[in-house]
């Protein structure tokens, strides 16, 4: 006799990913995986030193200068909000490094992200195109990720593929940044997309935020298909 097949439930309501255009954005990503996209930052001059940078359909982000540089005070200037950003960073750098020429490589993940390697790492993992596929649908309108949200998400993602621990964490870890090992995720993640969201007038690298890597990642392993 045979055994009837289990039936499909759903447990929650992730926004779906649109299947034909996902498959395009595949073909299109192995056709040309070095592809150079251009990001746009509307900038607006609203009086004094005071600017509003649009990017898609965001909230503006907000640039002003201090009263002693004439300005209003609305807001951080480039360089308080690059220098506040990079000091953020150093709790994930100065527990694990001895010399100060170290520092740079512990964060290279953040500034120096590569989507095929993180592809080839989380392919390389026996579950690693099914996590990195459902975590990429569970952050894709979650907006930037800090410690709360990413661990709802990672539950979220628990809930639906059943997968935990290293099976859960690795993937997604290798899918961000491409690496092996490195600091808690805890504070990689809200440390990517911190960085995201400067814009090009505050003079760092630019960064991806962690739902454009999970997509990227996503496409590239064919995780739509699993």
């Amino acid at each position: 006799m045979t055994a009837a097949a289990p039936k499909t439930v759903l447990t929650g309501c992730l926004a779906p990913i649109d299947r034909n255009g996902l498959e395009q954005l595949i073909v299109n990503g192995k056709a040309n995986p070095k592809v150079i996209k251009t990001l746009k930052c509307k900038t607006v001059a609203e009086g004094k030193f005071r600017h509003a940078n649009y990017i898609r359909n965001l909230p503006p982000y907000i640039v002003d200068e201090p009263p002693g540089l004439l300005g209003d005070d609305t807001a951080p200037n480039p360089s308080e909000a690059s220098l506040g950003y990079l000091e953020s960073l150093l709790p994930m750098v100065v527990g694990s490094v001895d010399r100060l020429e170290e520092m740079p490589e512990r964060v290279a993940f953040v500034f120096g992200w590569q989507a095929a390697r993180a592809a080839d790492l989380v392919t390389a993992e026996p579950d690693g195109a099914r996590a990195i596929g459902a975590f990429a649908a569970e952050v894709a309108n979650r907006g930037p990720l800090d410690r709360d949200a990413f661990r709802a998400a990672a539950a979220r993602v628990r809930e639906v593929t059943g997968l935990k621990g290293r099976a859960l964490f690795h993937p997604i870890r290798a899918a961000l940044t491409a690496a092996d090992s490195g600091p808690e995720l805890d504070l990689a993640v809200p440390a990517i997309d911190r960085g995201a969201r400067l814009g090009p007038a505050f003079g760092l690298a630019p960064v991806l935020s962690c739902a454009a890597r999970a997509r990227r990642v996503a496409e590239l392993t064919g995780a739509g298909h699993r």
